[in-house]
């Protein structure tokens, strides 16, 4: 396995690596619990999603067009590594693989699907038949894997049950928007802006017929979670100018959430609801 550090993790991996002799004995009692209980530790379910371009000419304003990287410490990697070498070598021989499966098998790849497909068009022309292939693109594909037909396949098809089929749970997080607001109208004028809350505030550049003036400004901050991901968004405004809020949802039971810079620490964003079925 690569010797990647994730900052999640309180000793550099090489140092790990180096001392491997003294605490592997250790890690392999972690390891082998994990796997007879058939439970993850929670500090390895933990890890800092990074969002990445999904290509360098896209707009990075644009959401859409992230796609998030989870950084996993080293030793949630290296259950994980365990439990696809165990769930493949069982795969590999009782030959429970698709046929024309090319992805996540050895010796297989996109290369030895281009040639299948290939190779099955030359035939196809040998023999005088048209052929159309049609190819489906799904934005997001694995967020398009349905969670209860996997443990159903994995469950009837592959076999797995009870203790080794817990560790595939799907853990729902109910949808949620919070919102907060402050005054920024004291602040401005500490800053010396008070012309715009006056009288004698030009806005011409807005309406010349009517005379305009702020009467109020706050600033905004909203979280909303749902399926698709979290998405954080502020914004400042003055009464004259039109704002929406996000529509509220009801969730099922009071939670805190944080928003936390992961270089520093820091707390960006806190929310507590208190009783989520209140009005």
């Amino acid at each position: 396995m690569k010797s990647a550090t994730c900052s999640l993790d309180f000793i550099p991996t090489t140092f790990l690596k180096e001392v491997f002799n003294t605490v592997g004995p250790s890690i392999l009692s972690i390891i082998n619990s994990s796997l007879a209980e058939g439970v993850v530790p929670s500090a390895f379910k933990h890890a800092v999603v990074q969002p990445l371009l999904k290509k360098p000419n896209l707009d990075p304003t644009d959401f859409n067009n992230f796609r998030p990287i989870s950084k996993l410490p080293f030793l949630s990697k290296v259950l994980e590594k365990v439990v696809s070498t165990q769930l493949l070598s069982f795969m590999t021989e009782n030959n429970l693989f698709e046929k024309f499966q090319s992805g996540f098998r050895a010796c297989h790849s996109t290369e030895t699907a281009l040639l299948k497909v290939t190779n099955d068009l030359l035939l196809a022309t040998d023999r005088g038949e048209g052929t159309i292939l049609i190819l489906l693109d799904l934005s997001a594909a694995f967020d398009t894997v349905d969670h209860t037909i996997l443990t159903d396949r994995l469950r009837h098809w592959v076999g797995l049950k009870d203790t080794a089929l817990s560790c595939y749970i799907r853990l729902s997080l109910p949808k949620f928007s919070i919102s907060t607001d402050a005054a920024l109208e004291r602040p401005l004028k500490e800053m010396g802006i008070t012309n715009v809350f006056e009288d004698s505030a030009d806005f011409s550049g807005i309406s010349e017929e009517v005379r305009l003036k702020i009467s109020k400004t706050s600033h905004k901050a909203a979280l909303s979670v749902t399926e698709m991901g979290t998405e954080a968004a502020a914004t400042s405004f003055a009464e004259f100018i039109y704002f929406s809020l996000p529509p509220s949802v009801t969730i099922n039971r009071p939670f805190l959430v944080f928003i936390v810079e992961n270089t520093t620490g820091s707390i960006l964003f806190m929310g507590k609801i208190n009783d989520p079925t209140a009005k």
